[in-house]
């Protein structure tokens, strides 16, 4: 039931994220293309500065529009697969966070049921959230191992690292409640989550999941 309940809930995320990219996002880039043809006309009008700033301002809410869309539910992961989509997820937080990010990736990509696609997805870009809040690393790789109907996802940083204790008792907000809510997300597809980690030897977290 609570498998059925998250296909559910992704899948009005991605109705709600088409919607943004199909009206908002279109009906922005409409608007500075008109807008651009404006400014050609106007030239010598006196109104150059003030639609330059509205053009800048356009160009924010068009950047806005795009990564609020692949927060809702990045449309990479149905379109090109859970790879392209983890490789456009590190690409983001490299460009926001000034966290060196590799993606590696090894074996042939297999086919993914949706659930299994976006449990990992989402599971990776909070491990990535958890680096860049407690970690104080400068690098991390995702590593992608495509094994005989098994799927291996390692993310591993260089940061301060820490005691990977029973997380079960920790409160929402401190990392490791966030872990814990990961593994049991996987347990409840037959996966399984697990944590090499020491104080000041960075982390190593490895989510691995039946295929099908």
């Amino acid at each position: 039931m609570a498998l059925e309940l998250s296909l559910a809930e992704e899948r009005e995320r991605r109705a709600i994220a088409a919607d943004l990219h199909d009206h908002l996002g279109q009906a922005l880039a409409y608007i500075k293309m008109k807008l651009s043809v404006f400014a050609g006309n106007t030239i010598f009008c006196g109104f150059e500065h003030d639609i330059s700033e509205i053009a800048a301002l356009l160009d924010q809410a068009i950047s806005y529009t795009r990564s609020l869309t692949f927060d809702i539910s990045p449309p990479l992961l149905y379109e090109l697969g859970l790879e392209a989509a983890l490789t456009s997820l590190a690409e983001d937080f490299q460009k926001k966070h000034k966290l060196l990010i590799k993606v590696k990736s090894s074996g042939r990509e297999q086919a993914l049921t949706d659930i299994i696609k976006v449990l990992l997805y989402k599971s990776v870009r909070e491990l990535l959230i958890n680096v860049i809040k407690h970690a104080q690393a400068k690098k991390a790789v995702i590593k992608i191992s495509h094994l005989d109907e098994i799927i291996c996802i390692s993310v591993t940083d260089d940061g301060i690292g820490f005691y990977p204790a029973d997380p079960a008792g920790e409160q929402p907000g401190d990392p490791k409640f966030g872990l814990f809510s990961i593994k049991e997300r996987l347990r409840q597809l037959g996966g399984t989550m697990k944590i090499d980690s020491h104080a000041g030897k960075g982390a190593v977290i490895t989510l691995e999941t039946p295929t099908k």
